[in-house]
């Protein structure tokens, strides 16, 4: 899968940004499905992106393009499909544990009973298996 390599600046908040404190990162950007990754503070960070993310961002330079494993972009695509379902699944059941805790006027209030939390759990689990490397290194 094509995919370009991009050096850009990151900002850990809205302060450091505006007084110019930033540090440089290698991204990942596979133009094919609009998806991005990079690494930062030893996190793994991949997210659905939109086509101008780089040429407009000041900062931002191609380092170069080059073929990236179909196996990962599998798995990513995976990841980003699921955590936007998630996001979309459960956004409402947490914000009402949240307002539980937001309203709660003593510490045993604080305490939400268990089947008030599972009453509307989902019963489905999702595996999935990632295939194994093809190629081992040969030692030299």
């Amino acid at each position: 899968m094509k995919a370009q390599l991009w050096k850009i600046k990151i900002c850990s908040g809205p302060l450091e940004m505006v007084h110019g404190f930033s540090q440089k990162i290698l991204e990942v950007y596979i133009p094919s499905f609009n998806i991005s990754l990079n690494i930062a503070e030893d996190k793994i960070n991949c997210f659905s992106t939109y086509e101008g993310r780089y040429s407009g961002n000041k900062g931002s330079t191609l380092v170069k393009t080059f073929d990236f494993p179909d196996y990962i972009v599998d798995a990513l695509l995976l990841h980003i499909s699921s955590t936007e379902k998630f996001t979309e699944k459960f956004t409402d059941p947490i914000k009402k544990v949240f307002s539980n805790f937001k309203d709660a006027k003593s510490k045993s209030e604080l305490q939400i009973p268990k089947s008030k939390l599972y009453t509307n759990a989902p019963k489905t689990i999702v595996y999935v298996e990632m295939p194994e490397k093809s190629k081992k290194r040969k030692k030299s």
